[in-house]
């Protein structure tokens, strides 16, 4: 289960969607639409906010085309493997560790004695 929201930190804040990322954007706009049609149901039944069913609609329709919008560009972008996120940023973290490590090209001229030249009289 911690490996589950792992890999939900680690599809935060890589390049791609993973499945576990994937399961809890799902989740979690299904959850909104949810709570607005219970919204709905108790606008609905008080019949001194029928301009609130009108907003309340609105809402849910918005939010449907948000979750048809996501689920349309994660078809098209594609599912990335937990696994295959983890590695990209295990090297990431080498690659600055070593830039960190080696002095630059830049650093390294300024670091050598510059050789003094004599005008001949």
């Amino acid at each position: 289960m911690s490996d589950f929201f792992s890999q939900i930190a680690t599809g935060a804040v890589e390049s791609g969607v993973n499945y576990p990322t994937f399961i809890s954007i799902n989740v979690v706009l299904f959850a909104v639409i949810l709570s607005l049609i219970l919204f709905l149901a108790a606008a609905a039944s008080s019949p001194a906010h029928n301009w609130l069913v009108v907003h309340i609609i609105v809402l849910i329709l918005l939010a449907i085309g948000l979750w048809g919008a996501l689920i349309y560009v994660l078809g098209i972008t594609g599912i990335v493997e937990g696994d295959q996120q983890q590695q990209q940023e295990q090297q990431g973290q080498k690659e600055e560790v070593e830039e960190e490590q080696e002095p630059t090209q830049q650093q390294q001229q300024q670091a050598r004695p510059q050789p003094t030249r004599r005008r001949k009289a």
